[in-house]
Parts: structure tokens; C-alpha cells; sequence
């Protein structure tokens, strides 16, 4: 009984000795820390297109104009024009006319009919001055990029001539969203030449912003 007493001694002791000796283990890992800022204010709008308008070479009968127009109802885009002797709109889809659409988000100011103010600048004196409700007489160029209706631009612009027309203000849902439409005219000269077809662009940059602060 003493041997066995000694032997469960020593082995109590060996295993006492390796727990003793056991090596401790830990793991990292990292962790990313993340933020961000944003516009508590945003505004989304889309290009104004007046169509691509099938015009003969002529040299008299007068300018043509495209109205550009809001049906009224649903934000649809129709378009009237006068002096259409031989003119006619494209009919392929990437070439359709389109109203101006803007929408914002995020705005704080409280539900108001009227309550977001609308203004328009551009960046170039060919197009006028900025009036209340329009831009006025702003001139186009030649777009050479190709970036309507897949055409080349002109290689001689004529001198067209557009006019946007817009809401000074606009309504602020309770949700802080909203949105608008911008109209326009468009001028084709009397005189157009086989140089002048093709891809035109505004001149310059033309900033739309809005403001509810008056709220």
C-alpha cells in the first residue's frame, strides 16, 4: 500500500509539473473604424434634349422653332414646332426629345407648396442673361464627342439658339423630396447648309440650384 501510495504520489507530481509548463496562446486580429459625410441637400438632374430634327438645305422661309413642353400631367415630354415645310423629328429612339428633370432629396425645410427656390447661371456671355423663369438666348456649338443620338458634331455650327424656361420654385414634401421640370425653346436658323449637320452642345456650363433656406 506504501509503493502504491508513492506511485500515485509521483504521478499527481508529473501532472502537476506538465500543466505547470503548458504554454499560454493568444490571437489578434484588427479592426477598421469607418465615417462618412455627405450632402444633407442633394440635387439630380438630367440633359435637356430638343430631339434631332430633320432640316433641308435652304437659304429663306424663315427660322424653325421646337417648343420642348411638360404635357402636364405626367412629366411627358411633347414638342410643337412652326415652320415645318420639310422638317421633320427623328424617329429612332436615342434620338427623342426630352424634358429637363430634376429631384432632390434631404431636404430639412418644413412641407411647404413653394417652399424650394430654383435659379439657373451659366458659365458662359454667350447665353445671356438669367432671368426669372429662363435662361435666355444661349447659343449651342458644335458637340463633337458624339454624345447624342450617336452623330458626329457639326462641322460648321449654325447658330442655333435655345431658351430654357423654369419654375422659380417648387414644392418640399414632408419626406424633404422633391422635383421639377425645365422646358424650352429651340431656334433653327432660316439658313442652314450641308456643314451644319450634325451634334450640337450648349455653350458653357449651365448650374441649376436650389435653396430652402428661405423656409
Amino acid at each position: 500500500m506504501k509503493f502504491s501510495k508513492k506511485l500515485t504520489t509521483l504521478a499527481t507530481i508529473v501532472a502537476a509539473g506538465f500543466a505547470t509548463n503548458a504554454a499560454a496562446e493568444t490571437a489578434t486580429d484588427t479592426i477598421d473604424v469607418y465615417a462618412g459625410l455627405a450632402p444633407a441637400l442633394e440635387l439630380t438632374c438630367n440633359s435637356v434634349k430638343f430631339g434631332v430634327w430633320r432640316v433641308p438645305v435652304r437659304s429663306s422661309g424663315g427660322v424653325t422653332t421646337i417648343n420642348l413642353n411638360d404635357d402636364g400631367s405626367s412629366n411627358a415630354t411633347t414638342t410643337t414646332a412652326t415652320n415645318t415645310d420639310k422638317v421633320a423629328l427623328k424617329t429612332d429612339t436615342d434620338s427623342q426629345p426630352e424634358l429637363g428633370q430634376c429631384s432632390f432629396t434631404g431636404s430639412s425645410a418644413p412641407e411647404s407648396a413653394t417652399g424650394m427656390a430654383i435659379s439657373f447661371a451659366t458659365s458662359s456671355s454667350a447665353a445671356g442673361t438669367a432671368s426669372a423663369g429662363a435662361v435666355a438666348d444661349g447659343t449651342m456649338i458644335a458637340a463633337p464627342n458624339n454624345e447624342y443620338a450617336d452623330i458626329d458634331g457639326a462641322s460648321t455650327p449654325a447658330a442655333l439658339v435655345y431658351d430654357l424656361s423654369f419654375p422659380t420654385t417648387t414644392a418640399i414634401a414632408s419626406d424633404g423630396t422633391g422635383s421639377f421640370v425645365i422646358e424650352g425653346v429651340l431656334t433653327i436658323p432660316e439658313t442652314i447648309a450641308i456643314a451644319n449637320y450634325g451634334a450640337y452642345k450648349q455653350d458653357g456650363t449651365i448650374t441649376v440650384t436650389i435653396d430652402d433656406t428661405g423656409n
